[in-house]
């Protein structure tokens, strides 16, 4: 499961169409709610941000969606877009990723700050990207620049780039745009130590961040607010440790950005505010010395945009004071006020209370924020290494409101355990953000001579199960070394957990930067199992890998993991923990494309107005304005309305429709109570471009009532069938409740079929316009053939008697070998064809030609079957005898018989009678019944099989 933010998705589609007021010319004009649209480099390298503000244009995106669903696209001149938050940190063209820090500068006590960036290419293209430089303190409206292309599959290491790539001392900010292909990104930024350091430590050894890329979905927006937890400040620079600020401004205008501080009761200790100039990053270090002269164990921030159309990102960056490491903590998107319903559980992939290699030994500490406006009760449970974590070990806990707390050292503590262990936090009530940081703690006399209570340490972000990688995708886990000698270098441990109750089998492939393959290594994963592999590339080579990376996925239908890749450096022992994004394939992109293309990019929709629009307007006044106002041939119907392209009819766009589309509405009800009753769209021969539309027939139950207050509650059902490599399909039912979200669905899934692709989209009460999807594990099966004597004709056939493929001068086909006088006293010419499925069926499309003659000689008859098991038959088609002195062609060509839908098994047999007074001499004298005719003067497929599979 992932997500995906198809905001209202197909909730409105149909009541959309019905109230398009917007689009028909009607005054709707609702301020507010801009989306960011996209970023794009400029010639000259500048960086330009562009915005839709979703005025009238708010209810455009479902209006098209409704359009093309019903099949009337033609009718559609605006567009809208917004972002699109499945690639969870994938870029194309057009998307954008920010790296929120960035640095080449002496910092405070003595620590001497680098970051490295990689770049990973995705996909079959080389990528081509730009990686641009937003300058601390300055406006970046025109910055510099480098472009670089990097072959499909192959990482690339920028060391230390601000000051290689870009001569530049100090901190930024770093943004990637990729104009070819697809890239993921990711950075470290550590404190490199040199010779004489005051730790005593080799020159080289370094203690490290990782800053995560963000796509641009992750941008708080006025109206939103970032929250960091577990943020710490102490005074004195001997103990503790100080927590740095840093804010990017993500748009091309000033933004100005408040900060409020609490501790972790809740007590605010002030609040202070700062302007952004155009794409401006500002980091304030020791930001806690803003508010208060004290220390501060445990806190956390709130931070807000008052500017309109303002965006921003935010980071937290927690050093320890003795060692200079630090943790880079982004900020969290979340609305202004905490939605209604039971949040999904949250896993924190790797924990530890254990003594490691090279002298190390883990502790984890996990925070937990309640951001809600209700206390908040929850579970935490642990999840064992190595074992089936069904059942796990489990505590209770509660919290109040706006208050955070820090479980130091959790597994010892909260369950008593020794080991690795990962963990889950199951929220009853309330709504709660989880981080955690896992570091070496040092005791002293330790190896490297450092102060007691020093720590070196990574931070791993807490992730809802929707964040895991499911089957049909991958994780890639880049910016990876691994040292052969463990005195010197990194090594690489792999962390994976089953988000699942099944068992699940692991792949993993290690590649080096050039995209050379290392090796791979398999795992099966009990229910819930966490795992560590240390030293992974050990397991798979005896060389150094200097940069690498892992591909990792599930080979099991429906499986999901979580992956984290934890860096550690074999002088230091500190870690960088990189969590793995999950990455479409590029058959699962390409069936979210067409998701893409039937759904549109949809923006919010009150569904509120949406009923009262139709209830106020009436569906005949909407109709009679389709007719009157669009160039579409639309005309009303006693059922509604009709739109009839005939045999092509051309739009503004150059699109070439044809055929004919009807709305059926007079079953359909609407009335101060709400919209009730059904409406069906209807297809007779339509195409877009000569091509099915993505969306077939549908039928639509609407349960819709309008409470006294104007809420609205019930639920929309859909049904339509697929036909592979035709329309597609929706069909599903979901629920909605406006007293609990306004927008978007609060329950229900839709499953979509397209190509072949099967998709469900499942619906939670969040409120937040996110959607979860699964790829099914679908698949599609395509045969066809021209000449019945081509090995592609021969492959299926599993049996023939009495007949054979008679080769002329005309062409090739199936005739029998032997007739009779009579038809009862002729024994049929028979061919049988069986194509087995390794599951079951679910629609496709069918093509098997036959054809009869009436000769003087014979007469021809010919008869088709179909069976699931290849001993019971049932009769699909028949061919009779035309009229003496002709000829004629039939059999099957459409949607594929509804007997084998659900079936695994397809078996076709035709029967061939040739029957008069020389079809006994058999021959030239039998060609009048014939299977697959085909004419090499006029060659094209005589049959054709197309099947999605379950």
């Amino acid at each position: 499961m992932r997500q995906l933010k198809l905001a209202s998705v197909i909730v409105v589609v149909v009541i959309s169409l019905l109230s398009a007021g917007c689009f028909y010319g009607l005054d709707c004009n609702l301020q507010g709610l801009c989306a960011r649209d996209d970023y794009y480099s400029r010639p000259d390298g500048t960086l330009e941000h562009r915005i839709v503000c979703r005025s009238c244009k708010k209810m455009v995106p479902s209006l098209k969606v409704a359009l093309r669903v019903a099949g009337l696209e033609a009718m559609l001149s605006e567009s809208c877009s917004s972002p699109d938050t499945r690639k969870s940190g994938v870029a194309s063209p057009g998307d954008v990723l920010f790296i929120a820090a960035a640095a080449h500068a002496a910092g405070a006590q003595g620590t001497n700050w680098r970051t490295d960036l990689e770049v990973h290419s995705l996909g079959d293209e080389t990528a081509v990207f730009r990686v641009i430089i937003l300058e601390h303190g300055a406006d970046n409206s025109s910055s510099d620049y480098i472009e670089m292309s990097l072959p499909s599959g192959r990482s690339v290491r920028l060391g230390d780039v601000l000051f290689n790539r870009f001569s530049y001392n100090g901190s930024a900010a770093l943004v990637l745009l990729p104009s070819a292909g697809r890239i993921i990104a990711a950075s470290r930024t550590y404190n490199l130590l040199g010779e004489g350091n005051a730790l005593g430590l080799p020159s080289g050894s370094t203690f490290g961040q990782s800053i995560a890329a963000e796509a641009e979905d992750r941008v708080i927006l006025k109206g939103e607010q970032g929250r960091l937890i577990q943020l710490s400040h102490s005074t004195a620079s001997d103990r503790g440790a100080r927590t740095n600020l840093g804010l990017v401004n993500a748009t091309d205008q000033d933004v100005r950005i408040k900060t409020e501080l609490f501790t972790a009761d809740g007590e605010s200790l002030g609040s202070f505010s700062n302007t952004l100039p155009p794409y401006g990053y500002k980091q304030i270090n020791r930001v806690f010395a803003n508010v208060t002269a004290h220390d501060v164990e445990d806190g956390f921030a709130v931070l807000k945009t008052t500017t309109d159309n303002g965006a921003f990102f935010a980071y937290a960056s927690v050093v320890d004071n003795l060692t200079g490491d630090p943790i880079a903590i982004s900020a969290m998107r979340l609305p202004e006020e905490a939605p209604t319903g039971t949040a999904r559980p949250i896993y924190v992939a790797a924990a530890a209370h254990l003594a490691g290699a090279a002298g190390t030994n883990w502790r984890t500490d996990l925070e937990i924020h309640n951001w809600s406006d209700q206390g908040a009760s929850y579970t935490i449970e642990l999840l064992e290494h190595g074992k089936n974590n069904s059942s796990p070990e489990m505590r209770s806990f509660a919290l109040a409101p706006d208050k955070s707390t820090r479980f130091a050292d959790v597994l010892e503590t909260v369950f008593d355990f020794e080991g690795g262990a990962a963990l889950r936090i199951t929220t009853q009530q309330g709504r709660l953000l989880v981080t955690s940081r896992t570091y070496n703690l040092l005791r002293a006399g330790n190896p490297a001579g450092l102060p007691a209570g020093a720590t070196f340490g990574q931070y791993i972000p807490g992730l809802t199960e929707n964040r895991s990688i499911g089957f049909g995708e991958e994780g890639r886990l880049v910016q990876l070394t691994h040292s052969a000698d463990d005195s010197t270098g990194s090594r690489t441990n792999l962390v994976l957990v089953n988000a699942g109750s099944t068992r699940i089998d692991m792949i993993v492939d290690l590649y080096r930067a050039n995209g050379s393959a290392v090796g791979t290594v398999n795992r099966s994963l009990a229910p819930y199992e966490y795992r560590q592999l240390n030293r992974v590339f050990a397991a798979v080579t005896g060389s150094s890998v200097g940069d690498g990376y892992a591909v990792v996925r599930t080979t099991t239908d429906g499986g999901r993991f979580f992956a984290l890749a934890s860096v550690v450096d074999n002088l230091t022992g500190d870690p960088v923990g990189m969590g793995a994004p999950a990455i479409l394939s590029d058959e699962t992109e390409d069936a979210l494309a067409e998701v893409d293309e039937v759904f549109g990019s949809l923006g919010q929709t009150d569904i509120e107005a949406m009923v009262n629009r139709i209830q106020g307007v009436g569906i005949d006044e909407i109709f009679d304005g389709v007719v009157t106002n669009h160039p579409a041939p639309a005309e009303r119907t006693p059922e509604g309305l009709s739109i009839n392209y005939g045999g092509g009819w051309t739009a503004p766009d150059d699109t070439v429709y044809s055929g004919s589309v009807e709305i059926d509405t007079s079953s359909l009800s609407v009335s101060s109570g709400g919209v009730n009753g059904s409406l069906t769209i209807i297809h007779d021969n339509y195409l877009v471009n000569g091509e099915p539309p993505a969306i077939g027939p549908s039928s639509w139950a609407f349960d819709l009532t309008e409470r006294p207050n104007g809420t609205v509650v019930g639920s929309i059902d859909v049904g339509s069938q697929a036909g592979l490599k035709r329309a597609g399909s929706i069909s599903g039912s979901i629920g909605i409740d406006t007293a609990v979200c306004l927008e978007y669905p609060i329950s229900g899934s839709l499953t979509t079929v397209l190509d072949g692709q099967v998709v469900t989209f499942t619906f939670g009460p969040d409120c937040s316009g996110d959607v979860d999807y699964e790829i099914g594990p679908s698949d599609t099966f395509s045969h066809s053939y021209g000449s019945p004597e081509s090995p592609a004709a021969q492959e299926y056939v599993t049996n023939v008697s009495n007949a054979e493929v008679a080769a002329e001068e005309q062409g090739r086909y199936w005739r029998p070998m032997l007739g009779e006088e009579t038809i009862d006293a002729t024994n049929p010419g028979v061919i049988i064809m069986h194509f087995p499925f390794d599951r079951p069926i679910i629609g496709g499309r069918l093509m098997l030609q036959v054809s009869t003659f009436h000769f003087t000689y014979s007469r021809g008859h010919a008869f088709i079957y179909g069976s699931t098991d290849g001993v019971n038959w049932q009769q699909l088609a028949e061919l009779e005898p035309p009229a003496s002195g002709s000829g004629h062609s039939g059999g099957l060509n459409g949607d594929l018989p509804a007997m084998f839908v659900g079936a695994s098994d397809i078996w076709l047999r035709t029967r061939l009678y040739a029957y008069g007074p020389r079809a006994a001499e058999g021959g030239v004298w039998c060609n009048t019944a014939q299977m697959s005719r085909w004419e090499g003067l006029n060659p094209r497929n005589t049959f054709e099989l197309e099947v999605e599979l379950q």
